[in-house]
């Protein structure tokens, strides 16, 4: 049996007010062999998510951005996508924020605080595995 090695391990939407950042992650992501778009408006992502043909394996969104947060994209992406997988990331990982995306369903919270390689690692197994919405978040 051959693979397809031109065939994506999955396909991620990145999201991030900082364009800087989206451009560096975005890069690396399909230097491992993802499918990657990035977004720097979240309003941009979400208007992006109705049409339900685009793949979307998982979304990686950063919290703190203007005109919508993380959350509010979590939120809404979920309505339209149910299933669809989501990993948060923020630069502040309080105990409000932790228990806010557990009961959104947040499969995983990434600080930023860390290292950039946790990002990278935390992608690699969510878009691979069948993670719960506990993992990551105690």
């Amino acid at each position: 049996m051959s693979t397809d090695v031109s065939r994506p391990k999955a396909h991620i939407w990145y999201v991030d007010d900082d364009e800087a950042i989206v451009f560096l992650v975005r890069r690396r992501l399909q230097r491992m062999g993802f499918a990657v778009v990035g977004y720097t408006n979240a309003r941009e992502a979400l208007t992006a998510l109705k049409d339900l043909r685009l793949p979307i394996d998982l979304l990686v969104t950063d919290q703190n951005m203007p005109v919508m947060s993380g959350m509010e994209l979590v939120m809404a992406a979920r309505a339209l996508r149910p299933s669809l997988r989501v990993a948060l990331s923020s630069g502040v990982v309080s105990d409000e924020l932790r228990q806010a995306a557990q009961a959104l369903g947040v499969d995983e919270i990434i600080d930023k605080g860390v290292e950039v390689q946790v990002l990278f690692d935390t992608i690699a197994r969510l878009s691979t595995t069948g993670a719960t919405v506990s993992d990551g978040l105690g």
